[in-house]
């Protein structure tokens, strides 16, 4: 129902938030449970937000190809986003994450864009998929 969505939707919300207002500590005590749920957290509340987008964008387009390409666009923003939020906060576990997202993207457009879209959409399917590739290699090469 659309009640338990957005009741998901708001807790996963508040978890995301309570971590990243609290950073993560420098005293060590990162190893504690909450810090191991993390990916834990970041994993659900990604899944809630999909499933909200995708139910509120079925509603938005009832066109199906144009509701195929926003889901590859909301996979594109939340791959190369999470791969660089881990990257930048030295967390490993949350840029697998992030590349794990990327995995998922290739082979949504690899096995549904490819098969189903036509047009301007496939292009632009592909397109999408190219150049978060792109930010995602340059985001994993900055090692330090």
């Amino acid at each position: 129902s659309p009640h338990s969505v957005l009741a998901g939707a708001f807790l996963s919300a508040i978890l995301l938030s309570y971590y990243l207002h609290i950073g993560r500590p420098d005293d060590g005590s990162a190893s504690r449970i909450p810090w191991q749920l993390v990916p834990l957290v970041l994993v659900a509340t990604l899944l809630v937000v999909l499933g909200v987008l995708r139910t509120g964008l079925r509603w938005l387009l009832p066109d199906p190809a144009s509701f195929q390409l926003s889901q590859t666009a909301i996979l594109t923003a939340a791959g190369t986003a999470i791969t660089f939020w881990g990257h930048a906060g030295r967390r490993r576990s949350v840029e697998y994450i992030g590349l794990t997202c990327m995995v998922v993207l290739f082979l949504k457009v690899a096995l549904v864009d490819l098969l189903q879209l036509h047009g301007i959409h496939l292009i632009s399917s592909v397109l999408m998929l190219g150049l978060s590739s792109v930010a995602v290699s340059v985001i994993v090469r900055r090692r330090n």
